[in-house]
């Protein structure tokens, strides 16, 4: 089976045992508590289960290492797709950072490749930086704008790629993530090729790819706790989640016992959670 159709099974098996969970009564303390030393329980080998997975039963049952599992297994698979996304782009740019008319830094040279790579990728805005931060458009060419403020900028230019890092675009307006490479003639950095993947098209790729059901969230945020991703409704809709970069279960995502994992290509921190999840 593919990701896709494999993560569609674990979307659809976490979101019953959540629903489960949420509705059952209390349930009492498997024996295993009560007599450590009687027959195998799975649930005990689970002590630090996550609250927000605890729904009505107790720390130590069958069930919390089940539903446990499900969502490692779902956001690991729900990140994964982020980063293949975000590193075919960076595939791209790599390559075009190696051919002959972008590495001679003259626009006129390289204005048609850059040009035929944006029209066959109108989810992005791609450009080109000189040294000094100014840079070019397929669309304006010279924009009279200057990347030298990013942040993301010092590490480009020392030859570093970029993946992921989130800005609100110069030229666009609009909430992008930042994908980079580094420009190179006889060992030293040129200049940059970059994208700005709008992320409002990404969330729906992503929505589209991985449907998410609305009664659990799936968050991605930076290193420095800013919002980059929600799924579903959170994402499509203005409040809470767009308006004011936070959810009603996550208002401090580092603070959150919730099941997260960090993208090892972005750096950005993943954390799905479901029904009952305590109001922090």
């Amino acid at each position: 089976m593919t990701l896709q159709a494999n993560l569609r099974t674990l979307i659809v098996m976490a979101a019953l045992v959540l629903l489960c969970a949420s509705l059952a009564p209390a349930a009492a303390e498997p024996p295993c508590i009560a007599n450590p030393k009687s027959a195998p329980c799975i649930g005990a080998r689970q002590p630090n289960a996550p609250p927000c997975l605890k729904g009505s039963y107790g720390p130590q049952t069958a069930q919390i290492a089940q539903m446990k599992y499900l969502a490692e297994s779902m956001l690991a698979a729900y990140a994964s797709q982020a980063d293949v996304r975000l590193e075919a782009v960076l595939q791209n740019l790599k390559t075009l950072a190696l051919t002959p008319q972008v590495r001679s830094g003259d626009w006129k040279k390289m204005r048609d490749l850059i040009s035929a790579f944006q029209e066959q990728n109108p989810q992005l805005l791609v450009f080109y930086i000189h040294p000094d931060g100014s840079y070019y458009t397929a669309e304006l060419g010279l924009t009279g704008k200057n990347l030298s403020d990013r942040a993301y900028f010092p590490g480009l230019m020392k030859g570093d790629e970029v993946v992921g890092s989130i800005v609100v675009g110069k030229t666009s307006g609009k909430k992008s993530f930042i994908v980079g490479a580094p420009v190179t003639n006889n060992g030293a950095v040129t200049g940059a090729v970059g994208a700005a993947i709008y992320a409002e098209n990404f969330a729906a790729a992503m929505e589209n790819a991985m449907p998410v059901p609305d009664s659990m969230v799936i968050v991605a945020v930076d290193k420095t706790n800013v919002l980059a991703l929600c799924s579903g409704l959170d994402q499509r809709t203005a409040p809470p989640c767009r308006t004011t970069g936070v959810l009603p279960c996550l208002k401090n995502v580092e603070q959150q016992k919730n099941v997260s994992v960090v993208s090892s290509l972005t750096g950005w921190k993943f954390t799905i959670v479901g029904p009952g999840c305590p109001d922090r």
